[in-house]
This record gives structure tokens, sequence and C-alpha cells, in this order.
């Protein structure tokens, strides 16, 4: 299960619309639909998985930490895309862009291939692999990257978190669930990485460079946190912190 719920997730850190025997699914716009919408989930790589990753660290330990190292897993090839960090001030209630060159990519890949065809390749047209440690920064990094001190996570995908909404049927604020689940999820992480900290793990370039960005971020606003943190704070901590939009 734990495999099966990374695998679903994506490059940027969220999870598609539901997984059936065919792959990965996800939602496509329909003119026609007056239901038809385009959205992230954002709750599950979190609050579910970390349930999951409990469980199997309580049963098989070892089984979870040589996931850590190995490439296993893969990314949901899903395509949307969050629009820039300007855009999503402009308009909190439209930030996901359908990329219909990339749909289109899938579809003829899942003709030749079937369910992998869902999932992101590699440059030799093989689904890319990663490790276990990568896949469980990325969703982290893509959270707090939207971390809203104060107040919570802002929610940017078109979608509700976990218990914020009721039938699913909003999807935009700030969620303080996922932000409380996610002091949890941070809590286990520390404890489960703590045997790599004297060596190196493998992450792929872009994830290095939004760690080290994120971390350069919280870093610099540290001071914020003696006292009480004004909008201004809250802007300056949360605008994107790698040029190009929002995560």
């Amino acid at each position: 299960m734990v495999c099966k719920f990374v695998n679903a997730s994506t490059a940027d850190g969220y999870n598609p619309y539901r997984i059936t025997r065919d792959g990965v699914d996800w939602e496509v716009v329909d003119p026609h639909d007056p239901w038809s919408f385009t959205g992230y989930w954002g709750d599950h790589q979190v609050i579910y998985l970390l349930k999951l990753l409990e469980i199997l660290r309580h049963h098989e330990p070892e089984t979870l930490r040589a996931f850590l190292t190995r490439d296993l897993f893969s990314y949901a090839n899903v395509p949307y895309r969050i629009k820039p960090y300007e855009k999503l001030l402009h308009d909190p209630k439209d930030t996901v862009a359908f990329d219909r060159q990339t749909e289109d990519l899938v579809q003829h890949r899942v003709k030749a291939a079937g369910s992998d065809g869902k999932l992101v390749w590699d440059k030799h047209g093989q689904p890319r692999l990663v490790n276990l440690a990568e896949k469980l920064l990325v969703p982290l990094l893509a959270k707090l990257s939207n971390f809203i001190p104060g107040a919570g996570i802002w929610l940017n995908t078109q979608r509700p978190e976990w218990n914020d909404a009721n039938n699913a049927l909003v999807g935009n604020g700030v969620s303080m669930v996922t932000l409380y689940y996610l002091r949890r999820h941070l809590t286990f992480l520390l404890e489960l990485f703590q045997p790599l900290a004297d060596g190196e793990t493998p992450v792929s370039e872009e994830v290095a460079r939004l760690l080290s960005a994120v971390h350069a971020v919280l870093r610099k606003h540290k001071p914020l946190l003696q006292g009480k943190i004004t909008d201004a704070g809250r802007v300056a901590i949360g605008r994107p912190p790698l040029s190009g939009g929002g995560v």
C-alpha cells in the first residue's frame, strides 16, 4: 500500500483523482459538463500515507529503511500545471492549467505501453524511478512552499484537504488540519531519515534545489518566530523560493 500511494504522486507533490485497475486517473475538462473541473488532491500524501508509513515501520522497519535508498518508485504524469505565483494572487480560485499537450502524449504512450504510459518517463523511454526518500521529500516541500505562518497550508490546487470541506465542494483558503498532520509527518521523517545523516542519499537535481531553497527561506526568516508574525512577514516567507512560479 505504501508503494501504491507514493507511485501515484506527482513530481510537484500532489496526488491525482484516483487509482483504478488501469493505473492513476485524473479529471479532464469537459465543456459540456458543468461539474467538470481539474484539480489536485493534496491530503493523501501526508495524512493517509503517514498512517501507512507508521504501520510499516512498526511491523517491518527494515523494509521501510531499505526503501529509502532503492530506486523503485515512479511519478504520475498528471497533465496539470500550477499557475505562477503572481497568477495565484490574482485569482486564488483559478490556479490550475490543463496541459493538453501532455495529456495527448500520455494517451499515446498508454496505447503503446499500457498503464506505464501514465508515468513520467526518462530520456531512455522508460518510467523514471527514484528512491523513497525523494518521494517523501517532494510532497513535504510542496506543503512547506504553501505554508502561511499563523494560518495553515494554502490551498492552491482547487481541491480541499482532508476534513476541510464537506463533500469536496471547496478547495480554497487554507488548511489547518493538514498543517497539524504535517508537524506529525515531519517528526516521523526526522526519525526515519536519521540513519541517512552520515552519508549521501541521491535525489533528483530539481528536488535538491528546491530543498535548499526552502531551507534557506525558513532559516532566513526564523527570527520572525520571536514575536507576532505580521502580514508583511507572511508575504516575505510565502514568496516562491525559486523563480518561475509556484510549486
